[in-house]
């Protein structure tokens, strides 16, 4: 399909940046009756490292669950044999590998100092200050161990068969539907965070509370995948339900986002929720983690093994980095490439190679869909220059593309709105951002969410105490859009520090993330409408095109460049 050449249009400019990815998930627990066969010795792991793991889950392992830190500074991932891996803050306390049924779950104790494992016949394996108080590995069972949550109050915990019975152990017993004859199997449960009680959740979203307050379900709805966990909110009370396809249902809770858009290498098998009450994370079988809200990311657990590699290590020859685009139905490498991505068959989505400089290197971009695409590139240092920007492109409107005209004054608060979530590198110089434009491509802003490099990039201009004898940009201000912090910057014409809507097509808008991360949410709307109370763009503006991606300045020889989720809504 040919894209005309309105749609090409990109900046001029040079900086630099960087930026990571971001993944969720949900508690999933069961257990075995065995003495753990590893001492819980504790192991501290610095946030943002690599998962920390004493081998790599063999090849053929499933992932079954996952649990935060009370911090949110990171979490554990367990697999169905029993391995565990252990991201950011959270301590490596010990793993279960000799088991009688496979592990389904993991929880941790209140004050993140140890967690449970628990297998599919109710066997309990105790770690770090996590206290072993019975289990149903000796009993026979109706049905099998699906999950076991940690009462908040009494430290004790529940678990949860397929049939809704359930076993507590120094936990209160509000009731079960192990009497009931259910439609779907039940899945996984939350336990209310004020310790009031506890709800299931079934395969149709079906919920059965107890002690706990009922704010819907999907039990009467036709799901495209079934339910597989749920998570409570600690704020507002509610809970989350999530699909196998990461499609996420919000009862009483806010949506921060889902993968429901996006196609999978292995189904979603679970979800948690930060205790700050502002943000989630699902975890795949294969170990990919998506976060959403405040929720970071700070790794995944390697799975099989390869020659020489080391716990934490990238196995095998792909690079782990592109596991959520790992069968490629379009690639290339021309400067300007680019491919119609719109699942609808229609002219708004497209992924672009878009290596623009003059002085870029060699770059090739290979695309799943519009939410997933990986580039492959090696760039000079050209004096810090911008040298390609791979990006999805979606078009909204505009007076040349045939588009609606709608004015930023009839998009209120809420209604543009996107997720992001990628996984770049650590080395090199890079921005992942936002390029908004209004007007036919006239006005621009930027949005960074992270970035890195040596240069003096623009983002560092925020961190100086002068940033206008700094960068020669005044520092406009320090503001809050949508409960998250930015630094402003306006890059007038000519270096000048002066933008207003008199000269707005000659200025670029700039805000930076106060605390940078590699996946989350943006209001959209809500930065055009901050743009437009301020000066700096006019009601009038028509919102064109709709761009995210990874501004490359310089690499350290051929480096990866993900984006493992995106989405764009508009209403």
């Amino acid at each position: 399909m040919t894209k005309s050449a309105a749609f090409t249009l990109h900046r001029i400019r040079g900086r630099g940046m960087v930026l990571s990815v971001a993944v969720l998930t949900v508690l999933y627990l069961c257990a075995a009756a065995v003495a753990p066969a590893e001492a819980a010795t504790s192991r501290p792991h610095t946030a943002g490292a690599s998962c920390f793991q004493t081998a790599g889950f063999p090849n053929g392992s499933a992932v079954v669950g996952i649990a935060a830190t009370p911090d949110d500074g990171g979490y554990w991932v367990v697999a169905n044999d029993g391995y565990v891996a252990a991201c950011g803050d959270a301590s490596y306390l010990g793993e279960q590998t000799t088991l009688n049924a496979p592990i389904v779950g993991i929880a941790a104790t209140p004050d993140g100092g140890g967690y449970y494992l628990v297998a599919s016949d109710g066997g309990i394996f105790a770690f770090g200050d996590a206290q072993f108080q019975g289990s149903t590995g000796s009993i026979k069972l109706n049905r099998p161990v699906v999950g076991m949550t940690v009462d908040p109050v009494t430290g004790g915990y529940r678990l949860v068969a397929s049939d809704g019975g359930i076993f507590s152990y120094n936990a209160p017993f509000l009731g079960s539907t192990g009497s009931m004859t259910l439609n779907k199997p039940v899945v996984g449960m939350a336990d209310a965070s004020n310790g009031s009680g506890y709800w299931l959740v079934a395969a149709d979203g079906g919920i059965f509370a107890y002690g706990a307050p009922f704010w819907g379900s999907t039990g009467s709805m036709h799901l495209n995948k079934p339910v597989v966990g749920m998570a409570a909110d600690p704020a507002s009370g509610g809970y989350w339900l999530v699909a196998s396809d990461g499609g996420i249902f919000a009862y009483n809770a806010p949506f921060y986002g889902s993968t429901g858009s996006i196609t999978l290498n292995k189904p979603i098998v679970g979800m948690e929720a930060n205790a700050t009450a502002s943000g989630y994370r699902f975890v795949a079988a294969d170990g990919g983690v998506f976060s959403y809200g405040s929720s970071k990311f700070y790794g995944t657990p390697t799975i099989g093994s390869a020659p020489g590699s080391t716990p934490g290590s990238t196995p095998g020859s792909a690079p782990a980095s592109i596991a959520n685009c790992t069968n490629p139905s379009f690639s290339t490498s021309d400067a300007m490439g680019g491919e119609n991505t719109d699942p609808t068959d229609g002219e708004f989505w497209w992924v672009n190679n878009d290596a623009w400089s003059g002085s870029h290197g060699p770059q090739t971009i290979y695309v799943c869909t519009q939410s997933s695409w990986y580039a492959t590139s090696d760039q000079p240092d050209v004096q810090g220059q911008v040298e390609t920007y791979p990006d999805t492109e979606y078009d909204i409107g505009g007076r040349d593309n045939g588009l609606a005209t709608t004015p930023i004054s009839d998009y209120p608060s809420g209604s543009i709105t996107s997720t992001f979530s990628e996984a770049y590198p650590s080395a090199g110089g890079w921005d992942a951002a936002y390029d908004l434009w209004t007007d036919n491509w006239t006005n621009e802003t930027m949005v960074w969410n992270q970035w890195a490099g040596s240069d003096g990039f623009w983002a560092d201009c925020s961190q100086s105490a002068d940033p206008e004898s700094y960068c020669g940009m005044p520092q406009n201000a320090s503001l809050t859009i949508d409960g998250v912090g930015y630094t402003f910057l306006a890059n007038g014409p000519g270096g000048s520090t002066t933008c207003t809507t008199a000269n707005e097509d000659n200025c670029e808008l700039m805000f930076f993330r106060d605390s940078q991360t590699s996946s989350g949410s943006v209001d959209l709307a809500a930065i055009f409408q901050w743009e437009v109370a301020n000066g700096y763009a006019k009601a009038s503006d028509v919102p064109t095109q709709l761009e995210y991606g990874v501004e490359i300045s310089y690499t350290s020889g051929s480096e990866t460049f993900p984006t493992t989720g995106l989405t764009f809504n508009v209403s």
